[in-house]
């Protein structure tokens, strides 16, 4: 199938195409990772309530993802100092896994992974972020396998800045 036949698939198949951003529809790639981003939580905090006591030991106590007080330096580092520092380190580890050394994507979506978990701070809430990356780490693949890295950041960068504006304005919204 051509680029422009697989960028009209229909169905699940054109979902997860978008998704992922193996097709150049990267605005569908960005409101598809945007719902993505805010559903891959959910089992991850029904995990924690089931296998954690929440009542004497928060899991998100030392997380950086969660939100205290929302101030100037608060917002302007979820809504820019983040995505664009993050995604760098993002496009930055694909490139040099999957292009410089050649090695299979599926590497440099699980490197990413694992070195940002623990960027978000050495507790369990940090997991929280482990879908997230791994979808902007696969987004950011694609973009590179198809010649387009720096639109593949891009992308990516949109993406977390709107996932982390509406992680603020929910938590600006239930304080």
């Amino acid at each position: 199938m051509s680029d422009s036949a697989n960028d009209t698939a229909k169905g699940w198949r054109g979902v997860w195409r978008d998704l992922t951003g193996r097709s150049h529809r990267w605005g569908l790639t960005i409101v598809y990772g945007v719902i993505f981003a805010r559903l891959s939580i959910i089992p991850l905090l029904v995990l924690f309530a089931l296998t954690t006591d929440v009542m004497n030991n928060d899991p998100l106590e030392g997380f950086s993802g969660a939100i205290g007080d929302i101030d100037a330096v608060r917002i302007l580092s979820a809504l820019v100092f983040a995505p664009l520092i993050e995604s760098a380190l993002v496009a930055f580890i694909v490139w040099l896994v999957s292009v410089r050394l050649r090695w299979p994507g599926w590497i440099a979506v699980s490197a990413v992974v694992v070195l940002s978990v623990p960027l978000h701070g050495l507790v369990l809430g940090s997991l929280l972020v482990a879908p997230f990356f791994a979808l902007m780490a696969t987004i950011q693949l694609n973009w590179t396998r198809r010649g387009d890295g720096l639109g593949g950041y891009f992308v990516v960068v949109t993406l977390h800045a709107l996932v982390n504006a509406i992680a603020l304005l929910t938590t600006w919204t239930f304080r």
